[in-house]
């Protein structure tokens, strides 16, 4: 940005009339007036507009203003790059004015208030593109946090691990029972004084017994085999979830124009 590249654009196109710094600020307030019922969008616009028709560097400066704290809440890299170009020729008028070489008849401010105007607009620029990178940092995070594996809390496995758990604590219950009541049939089929039909339901509640025990151990087996060992590695991956949400940090630092990108868990 040059005072060169200001008396370029401020030479190539002539003022709109010859004006006097209560000219300009009349109609400035025009200028306000009839944008402040349009939308926001149609408002930057129109405000950025006049600023160019009027040649107005303090239009130019509210557009951009505008267009800054809008940012807030709608984010658009594209609108802020529009409002750093207006805030940028805002700047370059405002130093060909201070120039000691100026001699003209447009005027749009007196003097002594050229100085702070174009320290805002300088402070403008510089906010705007502030807010430019910061829109991309957070794109760029947000791409990330999209793109990373979600994190893996455990509790499936603890919730696998506990129902397989219950069938094997069954199975081995189922187990014992089988074994004991096969105990009992056993002793009645070895006593010499059974014998006959009472013998043969003896002999048939030993079967079943033992088939009980069979399915049982069969059941424990496979449950306590596999679920302990879930609800094992379940419980280590809530805790690391845990340990992750109470402060843990996995910085990302990643290059960006202009800086570094730095991302993670706090």
């Amino acid at each position: 940005m040059t005072i060169c590249a200001a008396v370029s654009w401020t030479l190539t196109a002539s003022p709109v009339a010859a004006a006097t710094p209560a000219d300009s600020e009349a109609a400035r307030v025009a200028a306000r007036e009839a944008v402040s019922a349009l939308p926001p969008n149609a408002a930057l616009e129109r405000l950025a507009k006049e600023g160019y028709r009027l040649k107005d560097p303090l239009l130019l400066l509210d557009a951009g203003q505008a267009a800054l704290a809008r940012s807030i809440e709608a984010p658009n890299i594209e609108a802020l790059v529009r409002a750093r170009t207006h805030a940028t020729v805002a700047l370059d008028m405002l130093l060909y004015l201070q120039s000691p070489r100026v001699k003209s008849r447009w005027t749009p401010l007196e003097g002594e208030e050229i100085p702070a105007q174009a320290d805002r607009a300088a402070a403008l620029v510089g906010d705007i593109e502030a807010r430019i990178e910061e829109i991309r940092a957070e794109r760029a995070a947000a791409l990330i946090a999209e793109s990373e594996p979600p994190e893996k809390t455990g509790k499936g496995r603890l919730i696998a691990g506990g129902v397989l758990t219950g069938l094997g604590v069954s199975g081995a219950a189922l187990t014992l029972t089988g074994a004991l009541l096969g105990r009992q049939a056993q002793n009645k089929i070895d006593d010499a004084s059974i014998y006959g039909t009472t013998w043969d339901e003896w002999d048939t509640k030993g079967r079943n017994a033992n088939l009980m025990s069979f399915v049982g151990a069969g059941t424990a087996a496979v449950g306590l085999l596999v679920g302990i060992p879930l609800l094992v590695s379940g419980s280590k991956a809530k805790r690391r979830a845990a340990e992750r949400a109470g402060g843990s940090s996995a910085l990302r630092i990643l290059p960006q124009p202009g800086g570094l990108l730095v991302t993670g868990r706090f």
